[in-house]
């Protein structure tokens, strides 16, 4: 019998297998046809996410070129089942290498004549995404990111040069309020002036934006208008309550009324109704009243003594913020209405059982920081003039031999309180001399050395390191009689010498402040010299601190040092130590290291500032190696966001100061001359509301 194995096949089942076959091949054709444009979406997604990440990870001066990645999304982009993550991803990695040239500008290479460019090439890459997706975020590609907005990007880069070179274009009123800004840290008031006629034009909603513009328009020019935007906002506040919260109007009445006194026109009534908000900042609206009333109709007119007597009955029965008893006291003294020493002693006196502090703060003599360190915001401004004729009559008061000795020591310490405040607004307004005068001036027991320190913060805060430097250049004698001024003394000494480019002098000061702080357990002064020491002494001369962070560690951390009052003191001293670690190991980093330490500054640290500004300033341009570009526009974005705790005044100080830190006599000059402009500008007694408004 033959095999059927060896049979011939017939036709049809030769015809059947191939078609099979056929079949097979069709299904894997299309099952591949299919599977390459997810494979190249996959494989393009992969390989533009790690280029994403190079642009922030450690690497050379040179950025990514993470366009050539779009290659991978051309096929897939053609397909229907692939058109449109492709197409996204493709759009997503056009504008996150637009908006990490811009990083690169400010960050990475610091540069202003990049900055610009990559701003223009930023605001291109804005129209793609308005035209094309709309989205919001860029999620796809790295982390997540937000579409590309050159006026935020400037905002939160410190880039004055864009603001101020695009000021007409923006659109959000935050980036407009900053280029108001821009144009007063820039010492060009005429150019913000002229900014807020502009804004004004539009009409701004947003009431932050409304108020800065009628207070610039008050400040520079047009009083007129800008009262008609505070009237509005004043109406707003009093009258419209939003979704069962309300904003008190009591600062826009303020402005209003010295705006109006500017233009020699009446102020428009106080509101009808208020069934919103309140008519709060009672301290500052009746500095601000007795001033008015004083100057527009000298001698104890009926005017006059109306407003006294509601200021007296204040004094009497209110219970005041920090330092508004003084304020308001003197400018009742200084308006010419007749109060004798018994009632003065009685008005002097803080209510203290109602938690009112004293007048005179700790007997720590003050320093530079402690000076300029004046939140922003309207506050009680009675001019310097006026602090000067207070102190000289409540020392007169003082010595009425009818006074019990309650009264007497009542109205000496309010004298050494007015002394010390004039002194610190003398100071402010750039006068040195004026502000030594007025420390003359105070009733006070203190000793050599705190005397000499108060008359070197005078000078320090007039932007005169030389002079400051040499009110402590010699030990009085009496420096070891008080730790606390014993440590003071020679943290601003460190800064001095620092300041005036004795850097050697300036380490040895700061190693001794350190030790002595260490030693005298203020954790306030502990902190301010930890950051002076760490700024100005070589890395062998630090304390022991522990162990540094892992090497690549890029996770900045936070130094506690203005935590909530629930952080205890252990845990704010383990954060200081750690912070210190942190930048320790940052200084002695690669410059690819930095670099990445830059971007991780900017991206997750915003805003952790200490005290000691200056000297933090001057630690962050050391993120900068030599070469790496200009560290003036690296400290613009490393500061945008804490010098918003800063008055533009504090600010431009801080800025001259980090740069004589570092030896840049040039830069340091440009930021004093800022600095004064700003003081000199803000000096006039019926500028300190408007002045304030504006952060000035």
């Amino acid at each position: 019998m033959p095999d059927p194995t060896l049979a011939p096949r017939t036709p049809s089942a030769r015809s059947g297998r191939a078609l099979r076959g056929w079949r097979i091949g069709l299904l894997g054709a299309l099952g591949l046809a299919f599977a390459a444009p997810l494979a190249l979406l996959a494989y393009g997604t992969a390989r533009s996410r790690a280029c994403v990440a190079s642009y922030t990870a450690p690497r050379g001066p040179e950025l990514a070129d993470c366009r050539r990645e779009i290659r991978w999304f051309v096929i897939p982009s053609r397909v229907p089942w692939t058109a449109v993550p492709a197409r996204y991803r493709a759009e997503e990695l056009t504008l996150r290498a637009a908006v990490a040239a811009y990083d690169d500008a400010v960050v990475g290479r610091p540069d202003g004549a990049r900055e610009i460019r990559a701003g223009e090439e930023l605001a291109l890459a804005e129209q793609v995404v308005h035209r094309g997706s709309t989205r919001v975020t860029l999620e796809d590609l790295g982390r997540p990111l937000g579409a590309p907005d050159l006026g935020r990007s400037a905002m939160l880069s410190g880039d004055r040069r864009t603001l101020l070179a695009r000021a007409d274009q923006w659109e959000h009123w935050s980036v407009r309020l900053r280029s108001l800004e821009a144009a007063l840290l820039d010492g060009d008031p005429a150019r913000a002036a002229a900014l807020a006629r502009r804004y004004a034009e539009f009409d701004p909603r947003d009431e932050e934006l409304r108020v800065a513009v009628a207070a610039m328009l008050c400040f520079e020019g047009d009083p007129r208008r800008g009262a008609e935007l505070l009237t509005t906002v004043q109406a707003e506040r009093a009258e419209n309550r939003h979704e069962a919260w309300s904003r008190n109007w009591g600062d826009v009445r303020a402005l209003l009324v010295a705006c109006a006194g500017k233009a020699r026109v009446a102020a428009p009534p106080l509101p009808e109704h208020s069934e919103a908000g309140a008519g709060d900042q009672g301290e500052a609206r009746a500095v601000l009243r007795l001033r008015l009333v004083a100057e527009s109709d000298p001698g104890d007119t009926l005017a006059l003594r109306t407003a006294a007597i509601d200021v007296i009955a204040m004094l009497k029965s209110g219970t005041f913020t920090s330092g508004g008893r003084l304020r308001v006291l003197a400018a009742l003294l200084a308006c010419g209405h007749a109060v004798d020493a018994n009632l003065a002693a009685l008005l002097a006196t803080p209510h203290l059982a109602d938690g009112e502090a004293p007048l005179l703060p700790a007997a720590r003599p003050p320093t530079a920081i402690d000076w300029l360190s004046q939140p922003r915001g309207l506050r009680p401004a009675p001019s310097r003039q006026a602090l000067r004729h207070a102190t000289d009559r409540l020392r007169r008061l003082a010595a009425d031999p009818e006074l019990s000795r309650e009264e007497r020591l009542a109205l000496e310490t309010a004298a050494s309180a007015a002394a010390l405040e004039g002194a610190r607004a003398f100071a402010l307004a750039g006068d040195g001399a004026g502000a030594v005068e007025m420390l003359d001036r105070r009733v006070s027991t203190a000793g050599a050395a705190a005397r000499a320190l108060a008359r070197s913060t005078a000078w320090y805060v007039a932007a005169e390191p030389e002079r400051a430097l040499a009110e402590v250049d010699t030990n009085p004698g009496d420096l070891g009689d008080d730790a606390a001024v014993r440590v003071a003394w020679w943290i601003q000494k460190a800064e001095l010498f620092a300041s005036t480019g004795r850097r050697h002098e300036a380490t040895t000061a700061a190693i001794l402040a350190d030790d002595l702080a260490t030693a005298l357990g203020d954790s306030g002064l502990a902190a301010r010299a930890a950051w002076t020491r760490l700024a100005f002494a070589p890395l062998s001369a630090l304390r022991a601190a522990p162990p540094p962070p892992p090497p690549g560690t890029r996770a900045w951390p936070w130094s506690v040092e203005r935590a909530s009052e629930e952080a205890s003191e252990e845990g704010r001293r383990v954060s200081l130590a750690g912070a210190l670690a942190f930048w320790e190991t940052a200084r002695r980093a690669s410059p690819e290291e930095k670099r990445a330490l830059r971007y991780a500054a900017v991206a997750d640290h915003r805003g952790d500032a200490p005290r000691a500004f200056s000297a933090y300033l001057a630690l962050g341009a050391e993120l900068l190696p030599e070469g790496d570009g200009d560290v003036e526009v690296w400290l613009d974005a490393f500061a945008a966001t804490a010098s918003r705790e800063l008055t533009l005044r504090a600010y431009c100080w801080t800025r001259a100061q980090a740069a004589r830190f570092r030896g840049d006599l040039a830069a340091g000059a440009r930021w004093t001359e800022r600095y004064r402009a700003l003081a000199r500008r803000a000096a006039a007694p019926d500028d300190a509301e408007l002045a304030a408004a504006l952060g000035i």
